[in-house]
């Protein structure tokens, strides 16, 4: 990776620490529906997605069927695989990488890197990185 650019950092730190505070209200919700602090935060970490994440408490601790929330949180998961077709050209990776890609293809990593794209291609993909990983890891540390 070449050189980080300064702007695409702020950029990608101010959004991942802002988003993975909302990870605080993610935590107390799911506690508050019923859900064990260790169960939120595998929630967090294998999910990883906050709509679907909420949805899924949400449906849960209204009484629904895990059926309901499971079908909920997938429905909403949907739009994630849409920016994966945005983002894979972009990205060009292969393998294990391209997995990784995919748990960190989030409406925040895909929006900053899009904003990037004044800047050039390799811009876009640190967005995308810095971003996916920040978030992913203030989301689960807030969690």
């Amino acid at each position: 990776m070449s050189r980080i650019e300064s702007t695409t950092f702020r950029d990608s730190l101010s959004v991942s620490f802002t988003v993975g505070a909302y990870g605080t209200a993610f935590g107390a919700a799911a506690v508050a529906n019923g859900f064990s602090v260790l169960q939120a935060c595998l929630l967090s970490l294998l999910t990883f997605s906050g709509a679907s994440q909420f949805a899924v408490v949400g449906v849960l601790g209204a009484g629904g069927s895990a059926l309901s929330g499971i079908a909920t949180a997938s429905l909403l998961g949907v739009r994630n695989g849409l920016y994966g077709v945005i983002m894979a050209p972009r990205l060009k990776v292969k393998g294990f990488k391209r997995i990784v890609a995919a748990q960190v293809t989030i409406d925040e990593s895909t929006a900053v890197a899009l904003g990037q794209e004044v800047r050039g291609e390799s811009a876009m993909r640190q967005g995308f990185w810095l971003t996916g990983f920040g978030v992913f890891i203030f989301w689960n540390l807030f969690t």
